[in-house]
C-alpha cells in the first residue's frame, strides 16, 4: 500500500510539532542518523577515488608552470 501527500513544509513542520516529545525525539535522532549515513557515504567515495601517482604531480606541476609562462 503506498500513500502520497501533497503537503507543505509549513504543514508538515505543524504535523511534527504535534507529535509527542518521545517520538519527536526519535525522529530527530533518525533525521541525525540518516545525515551520518550520508556523510560516511561521500567519505567512502572519496576515499575510493582514483589518486595521482608522484610522477604524475610532477607532471602536472610542469604543466602548469608552462601554462603560466605562457600567459
Amino acid at each position: 500500500m503506498e500513500i502520497k501527500l501533497n503537503i507543505g513544509l509549513a504543514e508538515l513542520m505543524q504535523l511534527i510539532m504535534q507529535l509527542p516529545k518521545a517520538q519527536r525525539e526519535r525522529l530527530v535522532a533518525w533525521m541525525a542518523e540518516d545525515e551520518q549515513v550520508q556523510r560516511e557515504q561521500v567519505r567512502d567515495l572519496l576515499l575510493r577515488a582514483p589518486t595521482m601517482s608522484r610522477t604524475q604531480v610532477e607532471r602536472l606541476s610542469e604543466l602548469r608552470a608552462a601554462i603560466d609562462q605562457w600567459r
